[in-house]
Formats: structure tokens, sequence, C-alpha cells
């Protein structure tokens, strides 16, 4: 893995000198909200900003400020974040960043007014994300079942659901009084709005966040994909060509990723390279995806 540089005067971070007297009246704003005394300007786009931006953020607004002095940090370069995904919706064929399709595939889901019973669910994690419809009746088992099928299965991990504190698992054997199995209808335990968390493989864990976002009428009695991410622009870290293969070391930092070229000339301890491919497993446990029936569709 890289060693980063952490001395105190590298590039990000931001320090500045002060004299006693211009200390004492900078402190006067220190404890002031970010929206409170909007009465100054940014001094790279002219925002408006508060007394303490301007005492304490070197006169710039948030934006600015972080981008000058954190750019390395910020989510615009980090390649998993969900700033830099986007997709499409496959109801009305339009592409939408990760940001703007969850308003979106809404208002195009609930336009089908016939059909069977259903609930629009969302599953993501960084820029991996996929909105599906699961009839009512179907059974978590179906859901976990299309998760692996989806993005995850390798090896035939082990897997749960957490909702509302309980677990339901993937398995029956030895189970606690907080626990029961996966095979249970999910209008039981599932309403418009619920949150929570999907776990693949509990040595080397994938987490997904997944919500039930509405109640819709779905024109299939199956599971079916409604909009997902397209695979993200990854780089490769040497020569910017579009990368191939990511480091299973670095790739817990959000960094590894190379060409078939640059191969070599990756620095990391232990190098070890999986393909990229267009899931939040990539790069854990011998990930490749071959097993996952519904990865390209």
């Amino acid at each position: 893995m890289k060693n980063k540089n952490k001395d105190l005067w590298a590039e990000g971070a931001f320090i500045e000198t002060l004299d006693s007297q211009g200390a004492k009246e900078k402190m006067q704003t220190f404890h002031k909200k970010h929206d409170e005394d909007m009465d100054f300007n940014c001094k790279q786009c002219s925002k408006k900003i508060s007394a303490h931006n301007k005492d304490w953020h070197d006169g710039m607004c948030d934006d600015c400020f972080n981008n000058k002095y954190f750019s390395e940090d910020s989510p615009d370069k980090d390649p998993l974040s969900e700033i830099n995904s986007n997709g499409r919706c496959r109801l009305c064929n339009q592409d939408f960043s990760g940001k703007e399709i969850k308003r979106h595939i809404k208002v195009c889901a609930e336009n089908q007014k016939k059909g069977v019973n259903a609930f629009l669910m969302r599953a993501s994690s960084g820029p991996f994300w996929v909105y599906f419809s699961v009839p009512v009746n179907n059974k978590l088992t179906k859901v976990d079942q299309f998760l692996r099928e989806m993005w995850l299965e390798c090896c035939g991990h082990l897997s749960k659901f957490t909702i509302e504190r309980r677990s339901y698992l993937s398995y029956e054997e030895d189970l606690e009084d907080d626990e029961e199995h996966m095979n249970i209808e999910i209008d039981t335990i599932l309403k418009p709005w619920a949150k929570f968390q999907y776990e693949y493989d509990f040595g080397t864990a994938t987490m997904l966040e997944v919500e039930c976002v509405s109640k819709i009428r779905a024109d299939n009695s199956k599971i079916t994909i409604l909009a997902r991410n397209k695979l993200p622009d990854f780089r490769c870290e040497e020569c910017n060509a579009k990368a191939e293969l990511v480091c299973v070391q670095c790739i817990w930092e959000g960094e590894g990723f190379v060409c078939k070229r640059c191969l070599k000339d990756h620095k990391c301890i232990e190098p070890c390279f999986l393909p990229v491919v267009n899931s939040p497993r990539m790069g854990m446990c011998g990930f490749t995806g071959k097993e996952c029936s519904l990865l390209e569709k």
C-alpha cells in the first residue's frame, strides 16, 4: 500500500500565522455558525459567506476552501464516491447521476398503473446502485438471491439482512433470539421509507445500504431491474488510461487502479490484482463477477 505523506506542511493542509491581537480578534468569530453574519463574499467565487468563514476559512466559502486546501479529500476526486456515478432508468431510457436518479425513478415508477403490487427498492454502496421492483409477496430469500446474482456471488458465502435490529440470515442453524431465517414475506416486515443493511460474507464483508423507497405497481411478477449505475470511469493511477485491474490491498483506500500496461509499476507491499467490474464486491475475496448472472444485464 502506498505511503501517505503526513508532513504538516504538505499540500492538503491550511495553516495561518497570527499575532496575538489578530488571534484575539478572530476568536470572536470562531464559535459562530456557518450561516451566521452572512455579510461577506468569498474571495474566489463571490458567494455570500459568514464571519466564521471570513476569518477561519481564508475568506472563502466551504466549497472553494476545500477545493484549494483539501482537494485530495474532495468527493469528486474519489472514484468510489456516489458523486462520480451515473446510470440509466430502464423505464424511460434516460441517463441520470447517482444523486438525480432517486427523485426521478420514484415518479417514473409510480406512473405504472397496472400490474402486481410491489415495492420499489434501492441497494447501494458508493458509486454502485440499483433500483428494482419486488412483488410484495416475495420472500427475503428472493431479494438475497437477486443481490447475489446482481453483484456479489463468489464462493457461496453466508449473508444477512438487518432490519430494525433484527437479523434475517441465509442459514437456519444455531440462531439467536434476535435472529431468524430469510424465509419470510417482505410485506410483513417492510414498509415504504424503511432503510436497512445487507451483508454478504462475514469474513471479507461487502455491505449494502438497502431502502424500500415506495409502493408501486409492477408489470412483472419477478424481481426486475428498473435502473442501475454504469461502470464508473476508473482510471489508471500511472497513465490515466482506462483501468482494467485493481490492487486488493490498495482498494481499501480507494486506490490501486491500473491498466495492464502499468501493472508492474504499481508500488505495493504485497500486490495482487483482480479485474475492475461494476460491483461493490470488486477487489475482494477473488471476486471476478463470473458467478453473477445479472452483472452485465
